[in-house]
């Protein structure tokens, strides 16, 4: 089984049985920053995780702001003229 999966498998059955565990190895794989993480933030999208989106939601209110800086790719900047053309000027 793939690391991603096993932190998606271990996480998913933590959400149920002990909350307050998932959190912690959340917040150790995130403090990890390692391809793992991201690859189990992708498949928080699926309709069925909620709690596993709540998990990571309460996670992260316990992070400072820096440290959830340090994990974000900022989007690239687009220029007025592109802004104007998906405004629908």
């Amino acid at each position: 089984m793939p690391e991603s999966e096993a932190l998606y498998d271990r996480l998913r059955r933590l959400a149920v049985e002990d909350p307050k565990e998932a959190k912690r190895v959340f917040l150790a794989a995130f403090e990890s920053n390692s391809q793992e993480l991201y690859e189990f933030l992708g498949k928080l999208q699926r309709p069925n995780e909620g709690r596993l989106r709540q998990v990571v939601a309460n996670a992260i209110r316990t992070v400072s702001a820096g440290a959830i800086l340090d994990h974000v790719t900022p989007l690239p900047r687009r220029d007025a003229a592109e802004e104007n053309q998906t405004a629908g000027f």
